[in-house]
């Protein structure tokens, strides 16, 4: 046995280590944080409401399943993420200005979401109490209250979507002849872009690579459905002007209901879309080219059949392409390999649309649709990567 002062040393010891661990890493967490960019004033509204709005979800998603079910936590984990998004996106939308009029209405609906979600934690932390303690009668009271409050958060949720679905987007300003190049390249995307039902876990911007990575999953805003998820939406204005609009994608579909797109988007009943979709073939699937239009929910697809049938290996590189003249859209398409340059020869229409006063912004997404397949196989359409290498408005 160590005679006391022996122990008393080392114990001495053991806490000096770690305190000169501690100041270490204090150190290193500074350097490191007085170099990296400092976020701009949206970006650090985006953090602090996310933080602020993920403790109280952590809270619920631990609790909250005896009173509110799995699936509503589901459904609240999506409207705490939308809600994040779409203060920061006023904030963007009314240029950084978080003194205006404009953004002071979105921050009240943001602290409106956080009162009521503050009520929620509470009721179902008591409800989770009354339950341990065998109040049955009690816990179903509870799950009434909860259920209304449910009602109030959503509510307000979407009323902030909207909000900001109808605010006037900064403009695109020409640069030389383009109004908008975005290569993918920077180590954070550009914070003009709103995500529209966020899932972190199914994409990733890669600058390596100089593209955007999105893993398609099953989701859809084709007429009634409103499901989709990861829109990216370019929250500026495009000119008023005839102009074009491209992206180039690579996917290698594996199914039916694999698809990605290049959108002009309203909302999910007021959108323009273009893209290349893996139709049903009987149990096989087709690839193919389309342009649709939505308007007030009803749908109107035009499908460029190319007959080509079957899974691809590898991936496909498609050029997507939205022009206006006028009033009338036309939706182009263009495959070539790889990073092979896209002659203006190479362009195909597939159709033209005629959409007046319409007013979508730049938009892309990928999905798996519904995700239901036909096929003696499969029952469901596998998550396939997607990845957007550009996107240029001229």
């Amino acid at each position: 046995m160590s005679p006391p002062s022996q122990a008393k040393n080392v114990n001495v010891h053991t806490l000096l280590i770690v305190a000169l661990t501690f100041i270490c890493a204090l150190v290193i967490w500074l350097v490191y944080d007085s170099l990296r960019p400092a976020a701009s004033a949206c970006e650090a509204i985006f953090q602090q409401s996310e933080m602020q709005l993920g403790v109280k979800l952590h809270v619920l998603k631990n609790q909250g399943e005896i009173v509110l079910g799995r699936q509503p936590i589901a459904e609240l984990t999506e409207k705490v993420q939308a809600v994040a998004v779409n203060l920061k996106a006023c904030c963007v939308m009314h240029s950084g200005d978080t003194d205006n009029r404009g953004f002071a209405q979105c921050q009240s609906r943001f602290n409106q979401f956080t009162t009521s979600l503050t009520q929620l934690e509470s009721q179902v932390s008591n409800a989770t109490q009354l339950h341990a303690k065998g109040g049955e009668s009690a816990l179903v009271e509870a799950r009434q209250a909860a259920s209304a409050l449910l009602e109030d958060i959503y509510s307000v949720s979407d009323k902030l979507e909207n909000e900001v679905n109808t605010l006037s987007a900064p403009p695109l300003v020409r640069n030389g002849e383009l109004f908008l190049s975005e290569q993918f390249e920077g180590e954070g995307i550009n914070e003009r872009w709103r995500i529209i039902r966020p899932d972190n876990d199914r994409w990733m911007l890669q600058p390596s690579e100089k593209t955007l990575l999105i893993v398609t999953q099953p989701g859809s805003q084709v007429e009634a459905n409103d499901s989709l998820r990861n829109v990216f939406v370019l929250n500026q204005a495009l000119p008023q002007e005839d102009f074009v609009v491209e992206t180039k994608v690579a996917l290698a579909i594996q199914h039916q209901k694999n698809g990605a797109s290049l959108g002009l988007w309203e909302n999910a009943d007021n959108y323009l879309e273009v893209g290349y979709f893996g139709f049903s073939h009987g149990y096989n699937v087709r690839r193919s080219p389309f342009f649709r239009k939505e308007l007030r929910g009803k749908a109107h697809l035009v499908e460029e059949n190319l007959n080509q049938h079957g899974r691809v290996k590898e991936p496909e590189t498609i050029h997507l392409r939205i022009s206006k003249q006028g009033n009338k859209y036309l939706g182009w398409y263009a495959l070539v390999q790889g990073d092979e340059a896209v002659a203006e020869s190479a362009w195909k229409l597939i159709a033209t649309h005629a959409v007046p006063n319409f007013n979508g912004k730049v938009a892309l997404w990928a999905s798996n649709d519904d995700g239901k397949v036909y096929s003696t196989t499969a029952s469901e359409t596998p998550e396939i990567p997607v990845e957007f290498g550009y996107v240029i408005v001229k």
